[in-house]
């Protein structure tokens, strides 16, 4: 696909948690307590309702969830196997910074478990070739499909200690490689760099928290390297427009898409030493920019707002484990942002329901759509000190609330469960570094938890891509209550000829975590058709080709695998181009959220959708209104009546669709370029497209239309009608 596309007072009287128990009996009277005004009175009854809204978790009720226990084939004492996680659908990362690798005391090792759909399996364990003692490779790690980043940030870079280093491995389909080791090309002693990672497609990012910047000592920065057909390359060094000494910027990251979010607990915000901060970047074009800097509405000294943040989509959750709520010192709290398409704003306040002094609850978070996992592994289970606990918290009709507090079964004093948190579509991974097996005291396990109840994903519509296969990609139709997938690629020969498949309807929701199966039909004009000639026999111009399974994780991420007669391939697709004006959302309905865009009389807003001409079945069109114009798929054959697949993708008509009036843009076709295939990555820098030709497009209401195309060696014209529009999604004009 083109991937340069357009993308698109704390008001709080003093004192009033400590009044809360004072005022409970008459918190609703109409009537002001003696010594309170009524002004004073009812400002306290709203703070009240505020916090019961924003903060106060009710009582969880609980989750019926299986529970599996992971422990590495050749654990050790003193592993810390758990400590930290990456879990990415069927697979997980599990880093054990103190595995000791033949004499060398704490190198650490990284364990790989994958689920065969009824058990996981240890598939590999992974260490470096220059491995030294000391390094804790596995200290933070990131499973991003096939790629895995790991950190090292105590790893010393030839005379130089503690500067840190990241490893990069790939998965060839039987075993993991070592591709790369990254370090900071500015990089000095006691950096840390590689104490946090975060990879997404081909970006990664890696926070140096002990980076002094100037005169600065510990302000901390983050590298973002980015992947090119050489490999990972440094694409920029952030650090804060703010920044002072001590901040901590960079201890912890987390990427998705074009959004960069960095925490920065230690921060002093106004007079309040480590209240904290976290910082979010944004891609613009091809640089990261600072676009705002968070911090709690409500926050004070030491909260260490920023000491951990997850990123998903348009919401960061952010940890605040040093805030004091009422007498608890140090119970702590997380915070949940919402991205409007232009800001930041803090939604929600959220703390544990049964919380105490000094349990630290927001010191992990891993958030998922519309479901949050806390890890509190300070937290006192009974008697046992520091067993640890996650809560879990999802979000309904009336804002966020906890359904679940999840403890080990056979948990036992200084486990720390819940030391690092791994939230999938439905299950939970969770990290207790200090678990003892079978008397080897820190070993480390990890407890894995499926069951969790599945959200519906609805408003996924649009072109989606696997950043690593540029110059493929699909569109995804999600009707009323089924799903289509359209692939647009290559065959295996990497010879240029192109590929185009079509699934049967996927009928159904789409339940975020699991996995669909259909049939996939590849383009074969056995009818007689071709691009210029109407079939002149039965048929309709495709056959059997395979079949494809894919999984959606949320709105953002998923996995497409296709296997048939090209081999077989698995994509880690993300959005690339949406609809205007639809809204991907994941939660217990099936309800489809979308406004129309603002648009003149006499303005399409809403054409997205499967459109065909009756008179040249097997072939059609696929139309994605985007934010910022239109974008027009065909799918079809050659001149030749060869059975040869053609597709072709438009340049984005950025002029209004208005009723009758007649647009030209350019059409690519996919030809190999760029050295892929079905099965093979771009080996150069290009699209994988050639300009093919124009099109004309005409509609001349929300059920009919032309569409004539015009290339090097024919012109068609085609009286176009809607075949699949989109769920929710009504066109208007």
């Amino acid at each position: 696909m083109i991937t340069n596309l357009s993308t698109i007072q704390r008001f709080l009287l003093t004192g009033l948690l400590g009044l809360w128990g004072l005022f409970a009996t008459v918190a609703f009277a109409d009537k002001a307590p003696q010594g309170l005004s009524d002004t004073q009175w009812q400002n306290i009854q709203r703070q009240i309702q505020s916090d019961q809204q924003n903060s106060v978790a009710p009582e969880a009720r609980a989750l019926t969830l299986s529970e599996t226990k992971l422990v590495a084939g050749d654990g050790a004492a003193w592993n810390y196997f758990g400590d930290a996680i990456s879990l990415d659908g069927k697979r997980l990362a599990i880093g054990a910074p103190h595995v000791d690798i033949g004499g060398n005391y704490n190198q650490g090792a990284v364990y790989i478990f994958d689920f065969d759909g009824s058990n996981w399996v240890q598939s590999a364990k992974i260490s470096t070739g220059d491995g030294a003692e000391s390094d804790y490779f596995g200290s933070a790690v990131s499973l991003d499909g096939d790629r895995l980043a790991v950190g090292a940030y105590d790893a010393d870079i030839g005379a130089i200690s503690a500067q840190g280093a990241v490893y990069i491995f790939n998965f060839n389909g039987s075993s993991w490689v070592q591709s790369q080791k990254l370090t900071a090309n500015d990089g000095a002693g006691g950096d840390y760099f590689g104490r946090a990672v975060s990879l997404d497609g081909d970006h990664l990012a890696v926070g140096a928290h002990s980076d002094d910047i100037g005169a600065n000592f510990d302000q901390g920065s983050v590298y973002v390297f980015t992947l090119g057909t050489s490999g990972w390359s440094p694409s920029a060094k952030l650090v804060a427009s703010d920044g002072a000494a001590w901040d901590e910027f960079g201890l912890v990251v987390s990427l998705e898409g074009e959004h960069l979010a960095v925490g920065a607990y230690g921060a002093d915000i106004g007079g309040n030493n480590a209240q904290g901060a976290a910082y979010v970047f944004d891609l613009v074009a091809s640089s990261w920019v600072q676009s705002q800097k968070l911090i709690a509405n409500d926050g004070a000294a030491f909260d260490y707002f920023g000491r951990s943040l997850s990123l998903n989509g348009s919401r960061l959750a952010i940890g605040a484990d040093g805030d004091d709520i009422g007498g608890n010192s140090s119970q702590g709290a997380a915070y949940i942002f919402d991205f409007d398409g232009s800001n930041w704003a803090q939604s929600q306040k959220l703390i544990a329901g049964d919380g105490a002094a000094n349990d630290r609850f927001g010191r992990k978070l891993s958030l998922n759509g519309n479901r949050l996992a806390v890890g509190v592994f300070f937290a006192d289970i009974g008697g046992n000190s520091r067993q640890g606990a996650v809560y879990l918290f999802d979000l309904g009709g009336s804002g966020w609330s906890q359904t679940d507090k999840r403890t080990a079964g056979g948990g036992a004093a200084g486990d720390n469960f819940g030391h690092a948190v791994a939230l999938g579509a439905n299950r939970l991974a969770v990290g207790a570094y200090g678990t003892a097996i079978s008397g080897n005291s820190n070993e480390g396990a990890v407890y894995v938890y499926d069951g969790l109840p599945a959200y519906v994903i609805t408003g996924l519509s649009g072109t989606w891509y696997d950043p690593a296969y540029d110059g493929s990609g699909f569109n995804l139709v999600q009707l009323s209550n089924s799903l289509l997938v359209y692939y647009y690629g290559y065959k295996k020969n990497g010879n240029g000829t192109a590929q185009w498949l079509l699934s049967d309807i996927i009928p159904g929701t789409v339940a975020a975590g699991e996995t669909y199966t259909a049939t996939m039909y590849a383009g074969t004009p056995g009818n007689g058709g071709s691009l210029t000639n109407k079939p002149t026999a039965p048929g309709s111009g495709v056959s059997i080709w395979g079949q494809v399974e894919i999984t959606l994780e949320n709105c953002n991420k998923g996995s497409v695998r296709l296997t048939g007669a090209d081999g077989m391939v698995t994509h880690n697709i993300v959005p690339l181009a949406k609809i205007a004006g639809l809204s991907c959302t994941s939660s217990t309905t099936n309800e489809v959220s979308y406004t129309a865009p603002s648009t003149p009389a006499g303005t399409f807003s809403a054409l997205s959708g499967t459109w065909y001409d009756p008179i040249y079945d097997g072939s059609g069109f696929n139309v994605i209104q985007i934010p910022n114009g239109l974008l027009l798929y065909y799918y079809g054959y050659k001149v030749g009546a060869d059975g040869q697949a053609l597709w072709l993708l438009s340049d984005t008509i950025s002029q209004p669709i208005t009723v009758g009036n007649t647009v030209t843009v350019d059409l690519y076709a996919g030809f190999i370029g760029n050295g892929g295939s079905f099965t093979q990555k771009p080996t150069k820098n290009a699209s994988g497209l050639t300009r093919w030709g124009q099109a004309e497009v005409t509609f001349n209401d929300c059920d009919t239309g032309t569409i004539r195309l015009i290339g090097n060696h024919a012109s068609v014209t085609h009286n176009i009608v809607p075949l699949a529009p989109i769920n929710g999604v009504n066109c208007r004009d």
